[in-house]
């Protein structure tokens, strides 16, 4: 769907919360100040001139060393153009989930007809490093939506959240064709230091539980050893029955893998209380799942004992993922299913035999791990007394990143 960039600074895009200003008052309660005189100052009318009504560019350095300047209007920077791509949002959301996430969306419109892949760059003086990259992405009648990953909205993750000031970042757009021939756009992203102001009050008035999400460290629940590579946690998360961990290689990211490892724990099937039933269902869903629209799927379960089940998969892509390659693990936990997987994306990389039989060799010999005295490092919500004492869910909140045409 094609959404107007909001014209304010932060925008409330779900209607259920509205948590800007009067923090956890319904619409009915808030209050608006009537407009009062006001006693202008002359640097209080030259402030004003110079961020809310003049036009001024901005120059950058990008990774090649050369330089560019961006035109910034009402002190954000406008949509990016060329003959074939326009950027019609750039712009960073809050996603008030289990707790306060963060992720930049990008919206354009091309001319180009079969697109392969559609690659986000963030763009510094001398450097270029990927983003987060879309294979065979969806396009409807040339409007591309994208997004990345949803993070938790910390200093680590996002370092210019806690800085009070205007942030610009750059970035650049690259669309690959079926054909081999490439397009780019560069377009900047600016986080105004009045939306940082109103992130941080969020962060203030979180629940409790959610607060406790947003700084929480997720525990590893398996014991198991990676190969010689280094790899790094990507990505993860401590919402739902458990927590969910994405490691990646050095130099990648959860947008752009070649290899992933997950963990995770997730509710078990509702099916009484015999496990070896619910391991059934949970392998015949999965296995219908996988396979819903995917060219060439191939299944096999490698290993099945009492509670646990090895099992492998790949296809050759699907409407919604790239072709893949996974080894997978799954264990019963009480009322919990313990994961832990390998993935191949074999559409940027070959799996080899021989690692093909190491991961199958570290996933069958993985445990579940105990924490000093024996408590099981599961996390499990047995009931949902906390309900109430969290954020309301998807909803977004939208900070302005960009003009919403060159013609405001």
């Amino acid at each position: 769907m094609n959404r107007q960039t909001p014209t304010t600074a932060l925008a409330v895009e779900n209607r259920r919360v509205m948590r800007l200003g009067s923090v956890g008052l319904p619409a009915s309660e808030r209050t608006f100040p009537m407009a009062q005189p006001t006693t202008f100052s002359a640097a209080m009318l030259l402030l004003v001139f110079t961020t809310g009504c003049a036009t001024s560019y901005r120059e950058f350095t990008l990774d090649d060393g050369t330089s560019m300047r961006h035109e910034f209007r009402h002190g954000r920077p406008a949509s990016s153009r060329t003959d074939t791509i326009e950027v019609e949002e750039a712009s960073f959301d809050i996603l008030l989930t289990d707790t306060l996430r963060g992720r930049y969306r990008f919206e354009l419109r091309t001319s180009h007809p079969c697109i392969s892949r559609i690659g986000v760059y963030r763009i510094e003086p001398g450097k270029r490093s990927l983003f987060f990259s879309v294979i065979a992405p969806e396009v409807k009648n040339g409007l591309w939506q994208g997004l990345s990953s949803p993070r938790r909205l910390t200093e680590e993750n996002f370092p210019w959240s806690s800085r009070m000031e205007t942030t610009t970042e750059l970035f650049q757009i690259e669309i690959e064709t079926e054909a081999g021939s490439r397009d780019r756009v560069y377009q900047p992203v600016s986080v105004p230091w009045d939306s940082k102001f109103r992130v941080a009050d969020l962060r203030r008035h979180l629940p409790p539980a959610a607060a406790a999400r947003l700084t929480a460290t997720v525990v590893e629940p398996w014991r198991f050893e990676f190969d010689g590579r280094t790899w790094i946690r990507g990505y993860d998360s401590v919402g739902g029955e458990g927590p969910l961990i994405e490691y990646v290689l050095d130099g990648e990211s959860v947008e752009s893998w070649s290899e992933l490892v997950t963990s995770g724990v997730a509710a078990l099937p509702a099916v009484g209380n015999a496990s070896e039933d619910a391991l059934d269902l949970l392998l015949s869903e999965t296995r219908a799942r996988l396979s819903y629209r995917a060219r060439d799927f191939r299944w096999s379960v490698i290993e099945r004992g009492p509670g646990h089940a090895l099992y492998e998969w790949s296809h050759q892509g699907c409407p919604t993922w790239p072709p893949q390659h996974e080894i997978a693990r799954c264990d019963i936990a009480g009322p919990v299913v313990v994961s832990l997987r390998y993935t191949v994306n074999t559409a940027r990389t070959r799996p080899t035999q021989e690692g093909l039989d190491f991961w199958r060799s570290r996933l069958r010999t993985a445990t579940t791990g105990t924490a000093p005295g024996g408590e099981r490092p599961l996390r499990v919500q047995a009931d949902r007394k906390g309900e109430a004492d969290s954020v309301p869910p998807d909803a977004t909140l939208r900070v302005a990143g960009m003009c919403a045409s060159a013609g405001d």
